[in-house]
């Protein structure tokens, strides 16, 4: 599943992405995510809301059987979502990465063997 990001983060709009992710109807734990945040400006974003965001995603997303891969290819949102991977569960880092362009993240999908 690929999702994509666009305009100027805020906290309420990254809740609103995860539960737009949540409530996708392909969404299913078995298949790979990719959420590309190329064109979407985290500037506004502080590093206080990454551990919200993880702990959002942890308790929203249920069990993961299958990765979970975010592309963002500035340096500033690359950073923000290797905090918000720092305060995943060990669990879900194994499933998770942070990539800066969708084919860095597509080449670590495969690289799963997913059933």
């Amino acid at each position: 599943m690929l999702v994509e990001t666009e305009g100027v983060a805020s906290r309420e709009g990254m809740r609103r992405i995860n539960d737009a992710i949540v409530a996708h109807p392909e969404r299913d734990d078995r298949r790979p995510i990719v959420v590309d945040h190329s064109r979407l400006d985290q500037r506004p974003l502080t590093v206080n809301v990454m551990p919200e965001l993880a702990d959002r995603t942890s308790t929203d997303y249920g069990p993961w059987r299958a990765p979970r891969a975010i592309v963002c290819p500035d340096s500033l949102g690359y950073g923000q979502a290797r905090m918000w991977l720092a305060n995943l569960t060990r669990e879900r880092q194994e499933m998770a990465g942070v990539f800066r362009s969708r084919e860095q993240a597509v080449a670590w999908i495969r690289s799963f063997k997913l059933s």
